[in-house]
């Protein structure tokens, strides 16, 4: 099916979130685009007799692991994440082991037909690794590029 000039095109936004001082979620950051992926291990288990011999009577799934997030470029707000992780931004870019506290992740889906949004929430995040970092000149901007983020768990909204 061929997109016509008057389809609409869904909006789709990623930001960073933590909880600051008063308790309430501030946005740290931004990120252009992102791709999250989840494992978790299938054990085959077979039985004596079973016919055919080679084919699984049942898969038994195990523990959901590997629960990550994969972005090209991340832009964090350095004087955001001052104020929400008691750091400079410097310092929390500058060695991973500098951030002790989660942040989350907000991706918001909007439909511009129906003006609704579905949005999931990935929480208890953590930075696990980025290629490069530096300074937008003249701007309160830190840009990471290559990142990957550890996440605990998701949640998600369908269109409201």
């Amino acid at each position: 099916m061929a997109i016509s000039p008057s389809a609409a095109i869904l909006t789709t936004s990623y930001k960073l979130f933590a909880t600051g001082l008063n308790s309430q979620q501030n946005q740290i950051g931004s990120a252009i685009s992102m791709s999250p992926s989840e494992s978790r291990t299938i054990i085959d288990s077979f039985a004596i007799g079973s016919n055919p011999p080679d084919v699984p009577v049942e898969l038994i799934a195990g523990i959901v692991t590997g629960r990550t997030l994969s972005m090209h470029a991340v832009a964090l707000y350095t004087t955001e994440v001052m104020d929400n992780f008691k750091t400079d931004a410097q310092s929390f870019i500058a060695s991973l082991s500098d951030q002790n506290t989660p942040f989350s992740v907000q991706e918001s889906i909007q439909n511009p037909t129906t003006g609704k949004t579905k949005t999931r929430t990935y929480s208890g995040c953590f930075l696990q690794d980025f290629r490069s970092s530096r300074d937008i000149a003249n701007t309160d901007i830190r840009e990471l590029s290559d990142v990957t983020i550890r996440y605990q768990s998701v949640t998600a909204t369908n269109y409201q």
